[in-house]
């Protein structure tokens, strides 16, 4: 049995699909599976959930089914139910989505600058939880990205112990006042151990209240020019 919806996905008609075996409905790549599929059900007994791409000719739709063992009085499998439903278009979206997050990816990690998003925690000023930081930060302090998000007070921990106060100072400035700001200080290479100046551009995230719940940073090095300042 299938129903009217089902053989229209199929392109077929409900008395063309009756009765016929599936190696003569679909392409032997997508029966291969179908009928794995269905063996485990009558060997485990179990229901099964999938998502499936399904060949139909020159076209292929994205199928999640359930298929569900129908059992006799003695607990034998004895047939199987299917419930599919069509998600080619979510998965059209999803595909979408990964290629566009794929592409931003790639610019964040090669532009010049760090660009960073942090989640607040209790204490505004050095808490919180590192949402996102891109390739860059690298280059700079030689920590990769993954570092800080494990490690959310991994930042605070690499600055320079004489630039802390000030730092601390000019963020709940920038904080209070819920507009972007500019921070200057220096943080510490993992490998050299030296220490870099970072100009530290910071936009607060609010929340509809206006709270501060978050930052947004772009940060680029400045070493350079803080040497020639000084010259």
């Amino acid at each position: 049995y299938v129903n009217g919806y089902g053989a229209k996905q199929a392109g077929q008609t409900v008395q063309e699909m009756d009765g016929r075996h599936l190696t003569e409905l679909f392409p032997p790549e997508t029966t291969q599976w179908q009928l794995a599929d269905m063996a485990g059900i009558f060997r485990t007994g179990e229901l099964l959930d999938r998502e499936r791409k399904l060949s139909l000719g020159r076209e292929s739709v994205w199928l999640d089914t359930r298929l569900v063992p129908i059992k006799s009085a003695t607990g034998k499998v004895e047939s199987i139910l299917g419930i599919s439903r069509d998600i080619t278009e979510r998965k059209r979206a999803e595909a979408a989505l990964r290629e566009s997050e794929r592409i931003s990816r790639l610019v964040l990690d090669n532009v010049d600058e760090v660009m960073y998003l942090v989640e607040l925690g209790m204490d505004s000023m050095l808490s919180g939880r590192v949402r996102f930081v891109n390739r860059r930060v690298e280059k700079i302090v030689g920590y990769q990205p993954e570092e800080f998000i494990r490690d959310p007070e991994l930042w605070f921990g690499i600055i320079h112990p004489d630039d802390a106060s000030a730092l601390a100072e000019s963020t709940r400035a920038i904080f209070a006042s819920g507009k972007p700001g500019t921070r200057e200080y220096r943080v510490r290479h993992k490998r050299t151990g030296d220490y870099h100046w970072i100009e530290d551009h910071v936009v607060p995230q609010l929340d509809a209240d206006g709270r501060v719940m978050g930052q947004f940073g772009v940060a680029r090095d400045v070493t350079e020019r803080k040497r020639l300042d000084a010259q």
